[in-house]
């Protein structure tokens, strides 16, 4: 085969500018000795042809870079906006959320809690319960004059304070009955300005219920400055309606949770009185608080106002909370006089008949016959309960007889008197 050498080198110079187009590596000049076999494609394209195919290449790939460049861009304003979204949240969540490390916080100077009732009323949320028709109206507007008028509550010294009471359950000729025997029973002295206010009618067409008692109540604390104590009697009156279901745990932690956010925020104190349920919990009292737990872990002060039976004169009142000391007071409320008074622990009519028969050492059944009573097994879980410091009780159980042998006497410092 011969070969012509100017169709050789125009061939060649025409590969070689569609495989510089393509990105392909050129082929080596092949000797010319050697045959060539053309490609029957290229070789029937002239150079329009072949500038029209670099023409359409090159356009697709410029529409490729460009679409690349628009992905590229579109996934950076994608992380720009969602960084910026994150900033965001976060300067929000540093807005409400106060935080500190531990070595910092502890040499920090906090002012102490502040108590508007010395032991039993601190700053925060603390709630008052008890049966209906028990005197917890009463305990509440007796606890509002004697802090209004720096007067001891109960004994208790009290740091005097603007006073806001919400008696929602009362009329106004009520709540003057109830006022002037309180102020002349405990020789309370009224002046013209005495800082105690009492909201007692609400207008039916104003919504005073849920997120709205927030804010007017913020209103009334923002207009009526230095405000330390606000009292809401009841609960239920300003609380949204369940329509119909019963309250959850979620709920109740909303509703109360209002009251203690308003308390935080103002530095004030606040008391919602309500009711206690049907059920006895007899190793708990605040856990008869009607509604669920989640109430009585929201609020930071409880009082529970309790009688082992409704007749009886004395009744035991059980603090505790976050800030007060727990303890127990006993208190009577004079119903001529209207007003509650702290009195002495009574003792158990049972604890009196078994120190009037000490020292005692015998069995169950004859201790039942001295005590005149029929249980002699309910006898024995309450001997077992005693915790008393007049009162020395040893049990051996099952003795030579068999049986359980109780020995009750006056201890050992009671005898040598």
């Amino acid at each position: 085969m011969n070969y012509d050498k100017d169709a050789e080198q125009e061939w060649y110079e025409h590969n070689q500018r569609l495989q510089a187009y393509l990105g392909e590596p050129t082929p080596p000049k092949q000797d010319k000795s050697e045959p060539i076999e053309i490609n029957p494609l290229l070789t029937n394209m002239d150079d329009d042809e072949l500038d029209k195919m670099q023409a359409d290449e090159t356009a697709e790939l410029q529409a490729q870079q460009y679409r690349d460049h628009m992905k590229e861009q579109m996934a950076q304003e994608n992380a720009d906006y969602i960084a910026q979204k994150k900033h965001e949240a976060d300067q929000k969540w540093r807005n409400r959320v106060k935080s500190s490390y531990i070595g910092d916080l502890v040499k920090r100077t906090i002012e102490p809690t502040k108590f508007v009732v010395q032991d039993i009323l601190p700053q925060g949320l603390t709630l008052v319960t008890a049966p209906p028709k028990f005197g917890k109206s009463f305990f509440v507007a007796q606890l509002c004059l004697c802090v209004a008028t720096k007067t001891p509550f109960l004994g208790f010294t009290v740091n005097p304070a603007v006073v806001a009471y919400l008696s929602l359950e009362d009329t106004e000729a009520g709540l003057q009955y109830r006022a002037s025997k309180i102020i002349e029973n405990l020789g309370i002295e009224i002046k013209e300005h005495t800082p105690l206010q009492i909201i007692y009618e609400i207008s039916p067409d104003d919504d005073f219920v849920g997120d709205n008692i927030y804010e007017k109540l913020e209103h009334y604390i923002l207009t009526n400055l230095g405000t330390s104590l606000l009292v809401i009697d009841t609960f239920g009156k300003v609380r949204e309606d369940s329509g119909g279901t019963e309250y959850s745990y979620k709920n109740d932690v909303r509703d109360v949770g209002r009251f203690k956010e308003l308390a935080d925020k103002y530095n004030l104190a606040i008391i919602l009185v309500h009711h206690t349920n049907k059920g006895t919990n007899e190793s708990d009292n605040h856990g008869n608080i009607s509604g669920t737990n989640g109430i009585l872990g929201t609020v930071d002060t409880s009082i529970v106002m309790k009688r082992d039976h409704r007749s009886d004169k004395v009744t035991k009142i059980d603090i505790t909370g976050r800030k007060s000391k727990s303890q127990i007071l006993h208190a009577e409320f004079d119903h001529d006089q209207l007003v509650w008074k702290l009195c002495q622990e009574p003792k158990d009519e049972r604890i009196e008949k078994l120190e009037s028969i000490m020292p005692f050492r015998g069995y169950m059944t004859e201790l039942a016959k001295l005590m005149n009573e029929s249980n002699t097994r309910e006898l024995g879980k309450w001997i077992s309960k005693i915790n008393s410091p007049d009162i020395k009780i040893n049990i051996k159980p099952n003795d030579v007889n068999g049986k359980t042998f109780y020995s009750i006497e006056r201890p050992v410092s009671w005898q040598t008197l």
